[in-house]
């Protein structure tokens, strides 16, 4: 009679891993985001936080936002997604929702 009680344990190691997951949720996914990247010079992507594997990040709607020496900003667009690993991101920073 372990059979009532697999069904009992698998149910509640389901429900446990639903919450563990939606508060391990980063809280800006699904919006724009400025992603400030490791490297010299300094460059970010500002985009669309989509998806988060593991160490890995995925924006969507991507564009470079670079600067010259003389400090002149320079935009310019990504093709596809761009997909960082956490270890080259210095920052996130979240643009506010606007309700």
């Amino acid at each position: 009679m372990i059979w009532p009680w697999a069904l009992f344990a698998a149910g509640v190691l389901s429900v446990v891993m639903g919450i563990w997951y939606w508060l391990d949720r980063p809280p800006c996914v699904r919006q724009r985001v400025v992603v400030a990247l490791k490297s010299q010079p300094p460059s970010s992507l500002e985009g669309v936080f989509w998806a988060y594997r593991g160490p890995w990040i995925v924006l969507r709607d991507v564009r470079q936002l670079d600067s010259d020496a003389m400090g002149n900003a320079r935009v310019s667009s990504v093709d596809g997604d761009a997909v960082i690993h956490r270890s080259n991101v210095e920052f996130i920073q979240a643009q506010p929702l606007v309700r």
